[in-house]
């Protein structure tokens, strides 16, 4: 038995794909760029902010990893390229989607930032 949640609420799976429950998915994305503040210890050094980190990301290249991580690399690119072209058919599957999109979009562009801030090119992360 699965559950589906949107914001505010939760229902069994099945009640939502037929329809008995209705969850505001498109709620899940209200949130703009606002930034909540986090519980964090930035002075613990487990957790770095952004800004004093001041590493663009950049994505993994096998070629230059040894084995184990070399092929960890290339299982993690063949998911991201699968889930790319997964196309669910139920209001659960769907509803996942759109909220990981979502926040693949803002991870993205929030890195991309920092990545132009500093002069590099883009980096496209739905087809490492």
């Amino acid at each position: 038995m699965g559950f589906v949640v949107d914001v505010d609420n939760f229902a069994r799976e099945e009640d939502f794909n037929a329809g008995r429950v209705y969850l505001d998915l498109d709620k899940m994305d209200d949130g703009g760029d606002e930034k909540d503040s986090d519980e964090y210890d930035l002075n613990d050094g487990f957790v770095v902010d952004d800004d004093v980190a001041d590493e663009p990301f950049t994505l993994a290249d096998p070629s230059t990893l040894d084995g184990d991580a070399a092929a960890w690399v290339r299982e993690t690119h063949a998911a991201i390229q699968k889930y790319n072209t997964w196309r669910p058919t139920d209001r659960s599957g769907i509803g996942m989607k759109y909220f990981v999109d979502n926040l693949a979009r803002r991870a993205s562009n929030d890195a991309n930032n920092r990545r132009w801030a500093k002069r590099l090119r883009e980096v496209d992360f739905k087809n490492p």
